[in-house]
């Protein structure tokens, strides 16, 4: 019986000391995730505009609405969506991010829809953020940068910005 509880003992210490660093491990995985799907959608997005010869555009997704449409609040944790838009009004959706770990903070910088025209441009330079929670020990973001040429890059950084 002692023994049964000197195991129970030294399993709660191990168990108390391994929590944080898996938590830490689950959030930069999620973090890695969030930002590679950002990456891979916005280059997906590109190649349809080029492919299509007009203009697709990617936007954080209004879970609320019924239908795949834009958030007007622009949370892109909840998800993103690629789309056209049709003539005589409507959108068809091209493809549909589903929400990534509320775990993390997703910033973007201008804010707003990103927009490639026919020729795979962009009028506005974007950079989207994607950071752990405010009081995370590892404050490192991976940034997704969006040029006006269309080029897109992911990269790590030391801080979230």
């Amino acid at each position: 019986m002692l023994e049964l509880l000197v195991v129970l003992t030294i399993a709660g210490l191990l168990m108390g000391l391994a929590l944080p660093g898996f938590r830490e491990f689950l959030i930069s995985a999620a973090r890695r995730e969030a930002s590679t799907g950002l990456y891979i959608s916005l280059n997906r997005a590109r190649s349809e505009a080029i492919a299509r010869n007009r203009t697709v555009k990617v936007c954080a997704l209004d879970l609320a609405a019924s239908t795949p449409s834009c958030a007007s609040a622009g949370n892109w944790l909840n998800g993103w969506i690629t789309y056209v838009e049709l003539e005589g009004g409507g959108i068809e959706a091209i493809a549909v991010q589903r929400p990534v770990s509320d775990q993390l903070r997703l910033l973007q910088s201008p804010g707003g829809t990103v927009a490639f025209d026919a020729g795979g441009r962009t009028t506005v330079e974007t950079q989207f953020s994607v950071c752990a929670p405010d009081g995370a020990r590892d404050n490192r973001a991976r940034l997704v940068r969006l040029s006006r040429s269309g080029g897109i890059s992911l990269k790590e950084a030391s801080s979230c910005s």
